[in-house]
């Protein structure tokens, strides 16, 4: 059976009991409790908040980089629920892989740490009764994982994480917990697409069942922003034709409200809602279109984080989120470099601010390898069948999910992996297949290249339906040095528009570390002056070259990484201080993207 990745809700069929709050929290560095805790509770050595990333609570170095096993449990009681209706457990991430104990008892495990996972405990549970949940997590990064690292082991145990990428490894329950009662014949996916034909919007829409019933029935109604019905169809897949329909447009997130119905005889049996637009995205030559005009992609890279609360989801800061990117006028950011928190998209979808959504395949690279384990690597790629496993998993995931979503106009499958391999090429050749195969809306696919990879070595950029480059001329390459900076960019550019013809090319990243506060008349690295240079030297660069198409700076906002001489306090290329106070970029920034570029 098809797993289901719909978001939760509440209606007359569904019910939801959140899990969030106050649980037990304790570390297990030498794995003693999977043993021991069908008997007994887990120790209760302190209590940590769900959702919440749990390093930057503790105030020692061991307790905020810890890496090993660690363990979660709390008690709820299950509520009434009939013959048929089903329980679940669902968690919206456990990261980075988790196994799941219902008094003491293993039901379940999940790998990977940015995507939903829901168990059956129907037949587990009774009415009434209180039950003891423990999830035992693990934070450890590998060359197989997603995102990929290794974890060494020292003389005295203790464990260190080494990531092969530039954010901190934050781990814990990240996101919510909740209970799900639901109808044992339900809908457990949908999907939507939209297709514009002479003013007209015509909704495809398809409903997908855990059952083989074939006596049911179906409806898909769709209601506009006042809650008129402007169209229905009695079918479990098929089409609804809106007349003069509002179209989702960026700034302008006009949602409509599709609702299905499934019934048995004349009994209401299962319903969804969701908020969908009616919009188009495709790429024609060197342009990308949104319902058939053309569009230039202005705004970010973006991690969720922020201080003390690290990754977890925590609304209010994703509120000021979204009030700086619109005051600013960007509208795209990616989900560097995993998916996030659902309710992220749905407020994109509300406010009308595209997105790139990105799977966690990030630290793939044998260089990265090489530095950090000090070993000769030939190819990242090769013999990796579990890893490529888990990716397709990832990838099949983060469509399922967010597919439905109006602001997700294109899938990022990797950040700066080696692709100059021919193992590389086989691997991007199944993994850019693979993902075609699941999206009925075909996205355009890409992944971000590395500076150290181009049209000149890289052996997968063909696979791309747009070239995304993260490139740091003036920073890490040409450092200080705009003008030769901008000369190197200028002949990139040139050899792309020779190699890659009629296809556009975004800038996924590109910045400077910058202090706030730090002014230097001369312009000397790391200050305001000199990220604001660097900024306007690369979009004039891109306003020559027209089949740029899109900008998004590195990054909103500084972020935490692992301690290192290149990183005070993080990787401070952000625009917005971690805290989200503008640098003086940020006014230059608002300027470009607020007027009108030709």
């Amino acid at each position: 059976m098809m797993k289901s990745l719909l978001y939760p809700q509440v209606n007359c069929c569904r019910k939801k009991e959140s899990l969030d709050g106050l649980w037990y929290f304790s570390f297990d560095p030498k794995k003693e409790y999977a043993s021991v805790i069908k008997g007994k509770e887990i120790p209760k050595d302190t209590w940590m908040p769900v959702p919440g990333s749990f390093s930057d609570v503790f105030m020692t170095a061991e307790e905020k980089n810890y890496v090993g096993d660690f363990w979660y449990e709390r008690e709820f009681v299950v509520h009434d629920f009939s013959k048929e209706e089903s329980v679940f457990l669902r968690f919206d991430s456990a990261t980075h892989r988790a196994k799941i104990y219902l008094d003491g008892e293993c039901i379940g495990e999940h790998e990977g740490g940015f995507l939903p996972f829901e168990l059956d405990i129907t037949d587990r549970v009774q009415p009434g009764h209180t039950y003891r949940l423990s999830v035992q997590l693990n934070n450890e990064l590998h060359g197989d994982t997603l995102p990929a690292g290794m974890t060494i082991e020292h003389e005295d145990g203790r464990k260190e994480v080494k990531p092969f990428f530039d954010f901190f490894n934050y781990s814990g329950l990240q996101r919510s917990v909740s209970l799900l009662y639901m109808p044992k014949e339900r809908i457990i996916d949908f999907s939507t697409s939209t297709e514009l034909r002479d003013g007209i919007a015509i909704l495809h829409y398809e409903m997908i069942m855990n059952t083989t019933n074939e006596s049911l029935s179906f409806q898909a109604q769709l209601y506009d922003k006042k809650g008129k019905n402007v169209g229905s169809c009695p079918q479990k897949e098929g089409t609804i034709e809106v007349q003069s329909p509002h179209l989702w447009e960026v700034g302008q997130g006009y949602l409509y409200t599709l609702v299905l119905e499934v019934k048995k005889e004349e009994t209401l049996i299962d319903t969804y809602a969701q908020k969908i637009g009616l919009r188009t995205f495709e790429i024609k030559g060197d342009t990308f279109y949104l319902n058939q005009h053309s569009i230039y992609l202005q705004g970010f890279g973006k991690h969720e984080d922020f201080y003390l609360t690290g990754r977890s989801y925590q609304p209010l800061v994703w509120k000021k989120d979204f009030e700086a990117m619109k005051w600013m006028g960007a509208n795209c950011f990616r989900t560097s470099h995993y998916p996030y928190a659902e309710e992220v998209y749905q407020m994109a979808d509300e406010e009308g601010i595209l997105i790139i959504d990105e799977v966690p395949a990030v630290g793939f690279t044998g260089a990265t390898m090489n530095v950090l384990g000090g070993h000769q690597t030939t190819s990242f790629f090769a013999g990796k069948p579990k890893l490529k496993e888990r990716h397709k998993e990832a990838i099949a995931d983060m469509i399922q999910r967010d597919k439905n979503h109006p602001s997700v106009i294109a899938w990022s499958l990797m950040n700066e992996p080696e692709s100059t391999t021919k193992e590389a090429k086989e691997y991007f050749t199944d993994l850019f297949s693979f993902a075609r195969t699941k999206d009925p809306e075909h996205r355009p696919c890409t992944f971000t290249m590395i500076m150290t990879e181009s049209y000149q070595n890289s052996q997968c950029y063909d696979l791309c339906d747009f070239i995304s480059l993260n490139r740091y001329y003036g920073w890490y390459i040409d450092s200080g040095d705009l003008k030769k900076g901008m000369e190197d960019l200028k002949a990139e550019l040139k050899g792309w528009e020779q190699a890659y013809p009629h296809h556009p090319i975004i800038f996924t990243e590109f910045g400077a570390d910058t202090l706030q506060g730090n002014s230097d008349v001369t312009g000397g690295m790391w200050s305001e002056q000199y990220q604001i240079q660097l900024l306007k030297a690369y979009t004039e660069v891109f306003d020559k070259t027209p089949f740029v198409q899109g900008e998004l700076l590195w990054n909103f906002a500084d972020f935490a990484t692992d301690p290192s001489i290149l990183r005070a306090k993080g990787n401070r290329k952000g625009i917005f201080t971690r805290e989200r106070d503008p640098k003086m970029a940020a006014y230059v920034m608002k300027e470009r993207w607020q007027g009108k570029r030709e």
